[in-house]
């Protein structure tokens, strides 16, 4: 899955290579997602990275919806914003949508009790939903530690990971 960075209320503390704009054309929009599946291939859809301010322009997340559809891509709304208008226009746009139910690394210090507190929070979600989405940063060492640790007795609690395009095709 693409993580896309999208335009938030509050600048980017990082110069960001591509990002989706508020205010981009449909063309500017493919122009971007094309440039984002050829660095990764294999993706089969994508999520939003901050974007606040883009998930909230129903015209945006309208066309963006228009481009994965044509791709057959999956969107999964990272909802960093409680207005954000994604999961409804994907919805009507008749693209694979969900929302991501948790954040494991959402702070900017995380440490290894936070993750675990939220493995065991993801673990109760899933309990009561049935399937979960859960979204870590590939790029935060710790959470890939923490994963790799605590994969294994997650799985004989009785949970699987699966791909986000696992639970958007069921």
């Amino acid at each position: 899955m693409v993580h896309l960075p999208m335009e938030s209320e509050t600048p980017p503390d990082r110069n960001e290579k591509i990002l989706l704009k508020d205010k981009m054309s449909r063309k500017d929009i493919e122009k971007i997602i094309d440039m984002s599946i050829s660095e990764l291939p294999m993706a089969k859809g994508l999520s939003n990275h901050m974007g606040s301010k883009a998930t909230e322009n129903a015209t945006l997340m309208k066309d963006l919806a228009e481009v994965l559809r044509s791709k057959k891509l999956y969107f999964v709304d990272s909802f960093t914003s409680p207005q954000s208008k994604a999961f409804e226009v994907f919805e009507k746009s008749k693209v694979r949508v969900s929302k991501k139910d948790l954040f494991l690394d959402n702070k900017e210090e995380v440490e290894e009790e936070f993750i675990l507190a939220r493995l065991d929070e993801l673990m109760k979600i899933a309990s009561e939903k049935g399937k979960v989405i859960g979204i870590g940063h590939a790029t935060k060492e710790i959470t890939c530690e923490v994963l790799r640790k605590e994969m294994p007795k997650i799985y004989k609690k009785g949970y699987e990971f699966v791909f986000a395009s696992e639970i958007l095709e069921k």
